[in-house]
């Protein structure tokens, strides 16, 4: 995923928190606003998660899955927040995770 496409200044991501259309799982929970320029990303992971080597780890598997599906993204502006309890998840099913929360907040256009 390119530098382009994340949310980098705390306002930002806070304004990103105000408008509060989240959804959640058991182990992730999708904060969304839209925005009129492009898809962006943020993603928060707390150090209760684990030490700096697992939430790297966790945040290349989450920008790789976001940059498969950029081409079919709408513009909004999202924060992705992992939970602890997914550090033990496999791929496949983060990836299954998050794909479920972008369909529940229709992020993926119709073309």
């Amino acid at each position: 995923m390119k530098k382009s496409n994340r949310i980098k200044k705390n306002k930002e991501i806070a304004l990103v928190y105000q408008k509060r259309q989240v959804l959640s799982t058991k182990y992730f929970a999708l904060y969304k606003y839209d925005n009129a320029y492009s898809f962006r990303i943020a993603i928060s992971i707390s150090k209760k998660y684990g030490n700096a080597v697992q939430r790297n780890l966790m945040k290349r598997r989450i920008r790789s899955i976001f940059y498969e599906l950029l081409l079919y993204l709408i513009n909004v502006d999202c924060v992705l927040v992992v939970k602890p309890e997914a550090k033990y998840l496999e791929f496949q099913t983060i990836k299954k995770e998050v794909v479920y929360l972008i369909n529940k907040h229709s992020l993926l256009s119709k073309e």
